[in-house]
């Protein structure tokens, strides 16, 4: 029998977010390594960037990866097992617009997009090039 895609969905201000069982784990462990910090502050752990994102609001178009029908299509085709879990939701908060009074923190949220071919691989669809 093969085994299901296992993805995780966290929602915030309109926008969905999927990740898979490997992305949920990295964000799992640094987590974790922020807790046992002794200075977290201080303590510097890049959040995994492999997030994909869907929204219906119209000024997002271009930054996620479609709509939330378009994420009930991805799931139905691939029959993954999605679960609710917690962890950061891109272009939810706006940061992607703050280019010209923030340019270092929007740069950041726009690192967050994530292509075509890794968003159906990580739904099981399509294997990603190594080219």
């Amino acid at each position: 029998m093969e085994k299901k895609t296992k993805l995780y969905r966290c929602s915030n201000n309109g926008v969905v977010a999927i990740v898979t069982e490997e992305t949920m784990a990295l964000i799992e462990a640094r987590l974790q390594l922020m807790r046992e910090s002794s200075d977290p502050d201080r303590t510097f752990v890049p959040y995994p960037h492999r997030i994909h994102t869907f929204s219906s609001r119209s000024h997002l178009k271009g930054w996620v990866n479609g709509t939330p029908r378009l994420l009930d299509w991805l799931i139905e085709q691939s029959g993954a097992e999605v679960a609710n879990a917690g962890f950061y939701v891109p272009f939810s908060n706006g940061a992607e617009f703050l280019y010209r009074t923030e340019p270092e923190r929007a740069e950041e949220e726009w690192r967050f997009r994530t292509s075509g071919d890794e968003l159906l691989a990580d739904f099981g669809l399509r294997e990603v090039a190594n080219d």
